[in-house]
Parts: structure tokens; sequence; C-alpha cells
């Protein structure tokens, strides 16, 4: 929260030019999403939020609660995880499933499907955007079969709701270029496999998707190449 009260609220209260802006917050804690919402209602009414859960919780009831009371600038990002308590995001890592890739894909497809049959249900199905959770309680290979296999996954989702992605800087994405020569000291080796993985994505699939990113120049440099090329 103090964060938020240093470097968000001011910037809300005093720059015109983001007023109308969309916010993401990435939070787990209740009291910290409620905080934010009440702040940008009182000084900065027009400004969207996104609330990033990383919990993956997006059944316990507070959840719902906030979304209807905010339901006209807020926008839910349900996140694929497998932690069982929001409490215990933190703990994440301790979370692994131990299973197949086949079981890991269904496992997406199944929460994915009662996410969207909750948001359904509840008329907030505008509200709604999806997460696949990379990096968080999932194994080095069950990142990777997700990534190699994403576009194929996301393609097979019987509904369409638009999908956050954000690995950029990701540090499961060390593993991979950790045998690559490093030739600028300036230069985050893993923000090519973030480009490469965008690149494939783009040309695959036909859904919806945000892009998280660190560095939007990766984003609009891959996107030039890709325009130029195809």
């Amino acid at each position: 929260i103090n964060r938020f009260e240093q470097v968000l609220f001011p910037a809300l209260k005093h720059m015109e030019e983001i007023k109308e802006k969309i916010i993401s917050i990435d939070t787990y804690k209740i009291e910290t999403i409620k905080y934010v919402l009440n702040y940008t209602r009182k000084w900065s009414p027009l400004t969207q939020i996104i609330w990033n859960d990383v919990s993956g919780r997006y059944q316990d009831k507070e959840v719902i609660e906030i979304i209807n009371e905010n339901s006209n600038n807020l926008f839910y990002v349900a996140n694929f995880t497998f932690i069982p308590e929001r409490r215990l995001t933190t703990k994440h890592m301790e979370y692994k499933k131990d299973i197949t890739n086949i079981e890991f894909q269904n496992e997406f497809f199944t929460y994915f499907s009662s996410v969207n049959n909750y948001f359904e249900k509840s008329n907030l199905l505008k509200n709604l955007i999806i997460d696949p959770g990379f990096g968080f309680s999932k194994s080095l290979t069950q990142n990777h079969y997700l990534m190699k296999n994403f576009s194929k996954i996301i393609n097979q989702l019987m509904f369409d709701v638009p999908i956050l992605v954000g690995i950029s800087k990701k540090s499961f994405l060390k593993h991979f270029t950790k045998d690559l020569i490093q030739l600028d000291d300036n230069f985050d080796l893993t923000e090519l496999l973030h480009g490469a993985f965008m690149s494939s994505t783009l040309k695959q699939q036909n859904k919806s998707i945000i892009w998280r990113v660190h560095n939007p120049s990766v984003v609009n440099i891959y996107k030039s190449c890709l325009n130029k090329i195809f």
C-alpha cells in the first residue's frame, strides 16, 4: 500500500493525462485492491483497473463482491495456479503438481472452464480476463510445455475472453539462455525468448491477447519484423 501512496496515487491525483488510462494492479490481497479502488473512485473515477489476482482464487466470496461493486471500471484476471488458499500465494512454488503434461493440460482446461462458467452465471463475463499464470506454482517442465504448445492449447478453449500473457523476465526463462553467449551486458537474453514466443503466438492463434511486458520496444521490434517479412 505504501508504494501506491507514494507513486500511483499522487500521479492519479495530479496528472490529467493518465486519469482515463487503464492501470494494472498485481495483488492477491483483498484489502489492497479495495484500498486502490476506493482511492480511484474518489480521485480518478474514469480510470479503469485491471486486477491481476495472482492467487488464482477467483471463487473466494470477496472477489465477486468487489467486481460487482466496481463492474463499470474493473477487470478481473483469473490466473491458472495450484495454490490452495489465497494466504499461501507467496509460497506458490510449494504447490506444484507432479503430473504428466496431458494431466497438466486437462487441469488448465478444467480451471478455465470453471472460471468462465462462474463469471457467466454471475453475469460478469465482460469483466473477465484469463491468464495462464506462467511461473506460478508450475515446474520448469510445465512452463516449457505451456510455452511450446500455447497457441494449440488456447485455440482449444471453447469460449472467447481476453487472455493476458506475461513471460517477460520470468526467472524460468534463464534456464533456456544459460548456455548462450552474452554479447551485451545491457541486453537481457531472456527477452529473445520472449520476443520469439510472441512472434510464434501472434502467427498461430485466433484469440484476443493482452501482452504484459517490461520493455515495449521488444513488442514493437518483433511486430515490425513480422509485418515486413509476412
